[in-house]
């Protein structure tokens, strides 16, 4: 009779902390998902990108430990309007998710950095088809880390060409920010380039 009650104990004990469990994954999903949705409208005011995906994940004990947003852009950039517009992401998201004081219990640690989000911004010509051969197609932020990479012939159609830490970024778009005309002209979509 000892062994059924401890049996049947064990169960409902299990079952509590597996749907406990399951109720924070809940609760911080619904959290980051308003957070994501929330910071992709300001991109998309602020600097005209087109959201295509979210995600994230959990790590430890259930806490999340990172959440992405991949966008696309229609018109033609150049690497350092790329680099402007990742970190502006990075920033925005960041700000977003640590100015947040109901996510902070959940996350894996506080503050949240760069290598905690994840952003990639797909460059597409203005009539959305891919971006040309040779040209810039693809600039992403994962893992504190910044890359670029251009469109190529043949069955591996991506090409990395350049790679710079988050921290490297940051300070270029500091000391070279893009010229405010241009500026105003990539954000609507009004640069040509051949």
């Amino acid at each position: 009779m000892k062994a059924l009650v401890l049996i049947i104990f064990l169960l409902f004990s299990s079952f509590s902390y597996a749907s406990f469990q399951s109720s924070k994954t809940e609760n911080w999903n619904a959290i980051a998902n308003d957070i994501t949705s929330k910071t992709a409208r300001i991109i998309q005011q602020e600097r005209g990108l087109c959201l295509i995906g979210t995600g994230g994940g959990a790590g430890i004990e259930g806490h999340l430990r990172k959440l992405n947003m991949s966008f696309v852009h229609n018109g033609e950039l150049s690497m350092e309007e790329g680099r402007e517009l990742v970190v502006y992401c990075v920033q925005e998201y960041l700000e977003a998710i640590n100015g947040n004081e109901k996510i902070r219990p959940h996350l894996v640690h506080y503050p949240f950095t760069p290598r905690d989000v994840e952003i990639a911004i797909f460059i597409h010509r203005q009539d959305g088809r891919q971006a040309p051969i040779g040209f810039l197609s693809v600039v992403a932020g994962l893992y504190g880390q910044i890359s670029y990479s251009i469109n190529q012939p043949g069955p591996k159609t991506l090409k990395k060409v350049h790679q710079e830490t988050y921290e490297e970024a940051v300070q270029l778009v500091k000391r070279h920010p893009v010229k405010s005309q241009e500026k105003l002209a990539f954000l609507l979509g009004h640069v040509g380039r051949g």
